[in-house]
């Protein structure tokens, strides 16, 4: 089960079909779900991870369609208009994308349809895992579906379900001039969507560009000078492609070829985007120093996915915060090489009504991009992924209006342990 903080509770964010089973859902409080099944194992979310997971995705799946698009938080969206005819059917297109996606290690619902929404509704909300509608019958196989997979917030499902409304079926034949006033134009936008009454067209994931430059060595060999030399000589060339492209590097991978064996990839990671031949050098020599080559090496690769937009910029007269901006990132660099990235890290504010719990550790490069500095609402938008609570909805104080020299107990009584205060009892009353 993957939990996540919501409202100042630790709630439900994923689980698997043994969890469901039992009764576990989606949002509920993680007391509730233990107390149901006491040998639930829990695991944090990752959000950056997710992120990437499905990225990747994205571009496998440009195998069955050029134009994939990312739909948060666990979906892709395929135009797969004309693709069908090169896997013999809408029906073996959508088997082999699934079967795929199983061989990856991914559980997965799919659905093709007449419009993203109708297929994206289908996937979610039918009680089939692999679903491909007739053309012309997405308005039939969409009635029975619950009005929450037409891609609308809860408030608004709860809303419908309070007036009897639970079904596509039901909210069509509601007159629809009261139905913008009452739930919000997103709900008549969301179901025009899936009806194919608006268009909504796909934006095409786009992979990362792959910077990489190549040396074949004239012998294979395991000698660290000329390992070193032939380093540089790529890195020089690596150079020059992030200047004509006017890009920097965040993070830089190093892959060494053997003869007889599979190639070894390490990774040095960079606080902040660079170019400079002379950072890189040392950062690469310091891990290559580390590290053991498992037999002689005949090639040198180094390449990236990781770029950033780095134009130049005019130096001060006096380069004293350059400098020292500069100094700054290369100790960060040589910390993480040696200790690693994740052991680096800096104090971060975060919205919390309790003063000692307004700050997290966060990674050095999470709060910063291109060394210069994000913001307060970036650095507590990341630092709570490492403990910070839910930020303060705007007008609301993120301090009290007063704080005590020494903490004062206070009874408190919640009606589940991560629940929020129900009675509370301080002095007396």
């Amino acid at each position: 089960m993957v939990t996540e903080r919501r409202a100042n509770a630790l709630r439900v964010s994923r689980c698997n079909g043994s969890a469901g089973v039992a009764g576990v859902r989606r949002g509920m409080a993680v007391a509730e779900a233990k107390a149901m099944l006491p040998s639930l194992r829990l695991e944090s979310g990752d959000e950056r991870a997710d992120v990437e997971a499905l990225r990747k995705l994205a571009a496998w799946g440009q195998a069955f369609s050029p134009v994939v698009q990312i739909e948060p938080p666990d979906a892709l969206l395929l135009d797969v208009t004309g693709c069908e005819r090169l896997f013999k059917g809408e029906e073996n297109l959508l088997r082999q994308a699934m079967d795929g996606l199983r061989e990856r290690g991914f559980s997965s619902r799919g659905a093709i349809a007449d419009t993203a929404g109708a297929a994206w509704a289908l996937a979610h909300g039918h009680h089939e895992s692999a679903i491909v509608t007739s053309r012309g019958r997405d308005v039939e196989d969409l009635l029975c579906l619950s009005v929450g997979v037409l891609r609308i917030d809860e408030r608004t499902v709860s809303a419908l379900a309070a007036v009897g409304v639970e079904t596509i079926e039901a909210l069509i034949y509601l007159p629809r001039s009261s139905l913008g006033s009452r739930f919000g134009d997103e709900l008549l936008y969301r179901l025009d969507q899936a009806l194919g009454n608006v268009a909504e067209p796909l934006v095409p994931f786009e992979p990362p560009v792959v910077l990489r430059s190549y040396l074949r060595l004239g012998a294979a060999t395991d000698r660290r000078d000329i390992i070193h030399l032939a380093v540089e000589r790529v890195l020089a060339q690596f150079c020059e492609q992030l200047a004509l492209r006017v890009v920097g590097v965040t993070r830089l991978c190093v892959t060494f070829c053997y003869p007889a064996s599979r190639a070894t990839t390490f990774t040095v990671t960079v606080s902040s985007a660079t170019r400079s031949f002379k950072r890189l050098q040392r950062l690469l020599t310091a891990r290559i120093e580390q590290i053991r080559l498992p037999s002689k090496a005949n090639g040198v690769v180094i390449w990236t996915r990781d770029v950033e937009r780095l134009d130049g910029w005019q130096e001060e007269l006096f380069e004293t915060r350059v400098a020292d901006e500069h100094e700054v990132s290369e100790l960060v660099d040589r910390l993480g090489v040696r200790l690693g990235v994740e052991s680096v890290a800096r104090v971060a504010l975060v919205s919390d009504h309790q003063p000692e719990r307004a700050y997290a550790y966060v990674g050095w490069g999470k709060g910063t991009k291109g060394g210069r500095d994000e913001g307060t609402e970036g650095r507590e938008r990341k630092a709570r992924r490492h403990g910070g609570t839910e930020a303060r909805r705007e007008g609301e104080s993120v301090r009290p209006l007063g704080v005590w020299g020494r903490p004062v107990e206070v009874g408190v009584v919640a009606a589940t342990p991560d629940g929020p205060p129900a009675v509370f009892r301080f002095r007396g009353a």
